[in-house]
């Protein structure tokens, strides 16, 4: 395969990846999630492209946005973090979505350990994750 097709192919990755970004972000949407952000890792870890930070007001919001975020995971294993709620990991595959309480998001400083990546803020205004496509896209 040559270099074009090799980059077609990473093309194609990236706009599914960004899809299911879109279906992740309308569901915290919905779920009203806070703060929320995503950054493009795939330069600096292995299992995943993004992640998806969002804050949540308390474990049981934490873990109802964990299970609506079900449907997207392909069938993978249980959340981590589930049972607690202070943090909860969905693994979308190239998409990790971390639901944090705020209070946990602030010590473990995970905005500030992610820093050096590009990121994009998430606008949960109900409609607003149509324009998540421009914006990935310009990361």
């Amino acid at each position: 395969m040559d270099n074009f097709g090799i980059m077609k192919i990473a093309q194609q990755k990236k706009l599914m990846n960004i899809d299911k970004l879109a279906q992740a972000i309308e569901v915290l949407t919905d779920m009203k999630a806070r703060d929320g952000k995503i950054i493009e890792v795939g330069p600096y870890c292995s299992y995943a492209d993004y992640f998806v930070v969002v804050s949540a007001t308390s474990t049981v919001h934490a873990q109802a946005m964990s299970s609506a975020l079900r449907s997207l995971a392909n069938g993978s294993a249980n959340p981590e973090g589930y049972n607690t709620g202070q943090w909860i990991l969905n693994d979308l595959g190239d998409i990790v979505v971390h639901i944090f309480l705020q209070e946990t998001r602030s010590y473990y400083q995970f905005d500030k350990l992610w820093s050096h990546a590009p990121t994009v803020a998430i606008d949960f205004t109900p409609g607003q994750h149509q324009d998540i496509h421009k914006q990935v896209l310009s990361m």
